[in-house]
């Protein structure tokens, strides 16, 4: 990890009450997040694993939440640099950071005791921290272990066992590594209260809900009558409806809750075998069809179903390529015909003619080439975002739509959203872009009277990108893509 550097506006009297200051910038990256898991324990695969976070609800790997907590707090005493007591403190993780992406700390002091860290992204404020404290440092005896937990798995809990959890965690504190991370907390800030919060990152991420685990909130209070040696907890509520569990926890000096959500786990998609039983085994005979995005999510359904109808398929992998050789020995040994190779939508120095030779150019292009796609502050409109979307829904596209119409393309299938109807307030980067996708594709019919262009606008579908905590299933995306294939090949055959 890198240690924090305060920012210099920084300072008890500048920071004017009721307005948000800046008070530090850093982008955490995955040195940060290993090391952050040593500390504290939470190895869940969401904040280590980029190729399973890339799988999740956020498409990314996940910064630690408590780990946004714990830098907001040495910010915010690197500019204090006095001893405090913390009476109650609540961390709300409103969304996720990332890592790699930039983060900055603001401060607002509500009065003299009390203040307010949003610590945010380009998109949207992730972790939203409240904080009651006093002067001076309370004094307590030690009753944490001066090491690093034991790393271990996290653990997949049925629901039935997480609504039944309790427990205790032994706390951990390794000196050496806060004193160098996280200097002004070893200075200035209780031990045991760090310690805690670190322990509470291990519960969520690798005991309850452990491994399909969300962090959402924490709330602890100052208490001096709890005197164990360890964080105990117990399950106090579950709610079906969002999959969020409400625990209440206890530790040396301290009580409060964690909320927790299940979070969704991957979306699997129907077999090669499962889907050939949709299709006729030569109705896309004459397509080769080239799918960009084609290792999840609709790519992959489109590269099934078309091997599925007799096409030569040859699917496009940015980061999955372990997942498209899965999908491609699945339709070559169930009696289809699949390719892939690793491709790069935004590079300007794209060759794609490269790629293939005079026995094997595209007839039909399948574009489902995406980042992540996020969510925003209502009524806020981030140019940073948009462009991002830009960069894949149009001038990706363009690209490479304009190289393959120099060689033999027929038709191409660019997935529009319904969200253009009525734009949700916190999605409005997504929707313009998409909008203007749909512009794009009308210019390039018009330009390219050969290629036959389609850009319908799908509903929400059973995706990674489309999972939820509120345990809200969307439907299946097969029989919807089966059918704007099925048009495309009738309009272009």
């Amino acid at each position: 990890m890198n240690a924090i550097e305060a920012n210099p506006i920084a300072s008890p009297q500048g920071l004017m009450q009721n307005k948000y200051q800046l008070v530090g910038e850093r982008t955490f990256n995955h040195e940060d997040q290993l090391s952050f898991a040593e500390l504290s324990g939470d190895y869940n695969f969401i904040h280590v694993d980029p190729l399973y976070s890339r799988r999740s609800l956020f498409g990314s790997v996940v910064v630690h939440g408590i780990h946004s907590v714990l830098c907001g707090l040495e910010y915010w005493l690197a500019s204090y640099a006095n001893e405090v007591t913390i009476r109650s403190l609540k961390a709300e993780f409103n969304s996720p950071l990332r890592v790699d992406e930039a983060t900055i700390f603001t401060l607002r002091r509500i009065n003299q005791n009390q203040l307010v860290i949003e610590i945010r992204s380009k998109r949207s404020v992730g972790t939203r921290l409240k904080i009651v404290w006093r002067s001076g440092k309370e004094v307590m005896p030690q009753s944490f272990v001066d090491d690093c937990p034991v790393k271990q798995n996290p653990k997949l809990l049925s629901k039935t066992e997480i609504c039944k959890s309790f427990g205790r965690l032994d706390l951990y504190l390794k000196h050496d590594i806060v004193k160098s991370e996280f200097p002004n907390l070893h200075t200035y800030l209780s031990p045991n209260l760090i310690a805690t919060l670190l322990a509470t990152t291990r519960l969520v991420g690798m005991h309850c809900p452990g491994v399909n685990s969300l962090f959402s909130e924490v709330n602890l209070h100052s208490d001096k009558n709890q005197l164990g040696t360890g964080l105990t907890y117990d399950a106090k509520d579950v709610d079906d409806r969002f999959g969020l569990l409400t625990m209440n926890i206890q530790a040396p000096g301290l009580c409060g809750s964690i909320k927790a959500f299940e979070r969704p786990s991957p979306q699997i998609q129907r077999s090669f075998k499962e889907m050939k039983a949709s299709v006729n085994n030569s109705e896309f005979s004459n397509q080769r069809a080239l799918i960009i995005g084609g290792t999840r999510g609709l790519g992959e359904v489109t590269a099934k179903l078309l091997a599925a109808g007799g096409a030569d398929v040859k699917i496009t992998y940015f980061q999955g390529k372990n997942e498209a050789r899965e999908i491609v020995t699945e339709i070559n040994q169930g009696g289809g015909t699949a390719d892939c190779f690793s491709l790069n939508v935004i590079d300007d120095n794209l060759k794609l003619a490269d790629r293939f030779n005079d026995d094997w150019l595209p007839t039909h292009l399948y574009y489902f080439a995406t980042p992540f796609i996020s969510q925003g502050d209502k009524g806020f409109f981030s140019k940073s975002t948009f462009m991002e979307f830009c960069q894949y829904y149009i001038f990706g596209f363009q690209n490479i739509v304009q190289q393959l119409s120099e060689l033999d393309l027929r038709a191409a299938l660019y997935p529009s959203t319904i969200f253009i109807d009525k734009p949700p307030v916190n999605m409005g980067e997504y929707t313009a872009s998409k909008a203007a996708g749909e512009i794009l594709c009308n210019i390039l019919e018009s330009t390219k009277p050969t290629i036959k262009f389609s850009f319908p606008r799908l509903p929400k579908l059973a995706t990674d990108q489309t999972a939820n905590t509120r345990q809200i299933k969307e439907p299946s995306p097969e029989l919807i893509l089966l059918q704007y294939i099925r048009e495309l090949q009738g309009t272009s055959g």
